[in-house]
């Protein structure tokens, strides 16, 4: 349920100041002119190189990188991985600086968090040396290093996909991709600060949802917004390769673009863990990134991303047989559907005329 208005609370959010927006404004455009005219621009190059070797295109990631050497691709390697680091980690305009400027008052507000059964810590959790290793879309530290990682994880989220009107829009879109059913019990797989959580207590309100993830600064985050909108959410800090949720608890489990980041021995673990806890019947549902269109340049293109923004398992998931996984470990259905994020669906031949992820769809039944 949504509880009354009068349960609300006023809203604890980073507030950059003018100069730190108008920098963060400015990445925002020259991420946009690399998105866009960037790619463009590397996409012509890429054609005339392979028509100058009489229309043979590169057969392996690595020989298409080194066929496209030049001043273009490292123009565009190097916008790609400094504009990302310097949304974080400019010491006086990027996120983590702006959010250290308020730190007290954050803080104050996540240690006054009153004590619920709707938020469940563990200080005690475990944290897969995969985790560690890795600080993964260049956040430092990672989303779990510092008491306010998860005000920084929200607020960077704003320039992660720059095509899209609103951050928020794809996790509506995704709630409402999920085939309709009598969901009494929801759980968002690793959910961060919560942005694909609500979406689903606002589609299904009288379901008993629930949200986990292993960083408890996200999940603070996440339960501090629902406090603020008067959501009864339950959060809880958990390894997702064994949680404590009993057996066969869920109806939907659902994730977002979280599956790339684990190494398949992991993600084998987590896919086991999914089916031990959904009901006969239930649907398990991930929304993430494999199978990239437009060919030889696509997959340059994507594989690129993956070194040069730190994920470091992305490329292995998308060679992935995923849906051979999902069939194994004993789902009877499973299914990869294109999706749309709101810049239309690319068909599987065709290079997309901007920079974007290869959304899927996978739809899975117990």
């Amino acid at each position: 349920m949504v509880v009354a208005a009068q349960n609300q609370r006023k809203r604890v959010e980073v507030r950059p100041d003018r100069s730190t927006k108008a920098y963060q404004d400015f990445l925002l455009g020259a991420k946009l002119f690399w998105t866009r005219q960037m790619y463009s621009a590397l996409h012509k190059e890429y054609q005339d190189k392979v028509k100058a070797r009489g229309g043979k295109e590169p057969e392996t990631y690595a020989e298409t990188e080194k066929m496209m050497q030049g001043p273009l691709y490292s123009f565009f390697g190097w916008f790609e991985r400094h504009i990302q680091r310097l949304k974080y980690s400019d010491k006086y305009y990027g996120l983590v600086a702006a959010v250290n400027r308020q730190r007290s008052e954050l803080l104050e507000a996540l240690e006054n968090l009153p004590p619920s059964k709707f938020l469940k810590l563990n200080p005690d959790i475990e944290f897969p040396h995969y985790y560690k290793a890795v600080d993964f879309h260049q956040h430092p530290g990672g989303v779990a290093g510092d008491e306010l990682a998860g005000f920084v994880y929200e607020y960077a989220r704003k320039t992660t996909t720059p095509l899209h009107i609103h951050e928020d829009d794809i996790h509506f879109r995704l709630a409402k991709a999920v085939p309709k059913g009598d969901y009494k019990r929801i759980l968002d797989f690793g959910c961060g600060v919560g942005k694909s959580t609500y979406p689903f207590k606002d589609l299904y309100p009288e379901a008993e949802v629930h949200g986990c993830d292993i960083s408890a600064p996200c999940l603070k985050v996440a339960y501090l917004r629902a406090l603020e909108s008067g959501r009864e959410i339950y959060y809880s800090q958990e390894n997702m390769e064994k949680t404590s949720y009993p057996d066969e608890y869920f109806d939907l489990i659902h994730t977002t673009f979280i599956q790339h980041e684990f190494p398949l021995k992991a993600l084998e673990k987590i896919t086991r863990e999914a089916f031990r806890l959904l009901k006969p019947g239930g649907l398990y549902v991930n929304l993430d990134f494999h199978s990239a269109p437009g060919g030889v340049f696509g997959k340059f293109c994507y594989f690129g991303h993956s070194k040069r923004n730190n994920e470091v398992f992305m490329r292995a998931f998308h060679d992935f047989d995923y849906l051979g996984l999902l069939r194994k470990v004993g789902f009877k259905s499973a299914e990869m559907l294109p999706f749309d994020d709101g810049t239309g669906i690319v068909a599987q031949n065709e290079v997309p005329k901007a920079w974007r992820f290869p959304w899927q769809l996978f739809i899975s039944r117990k």
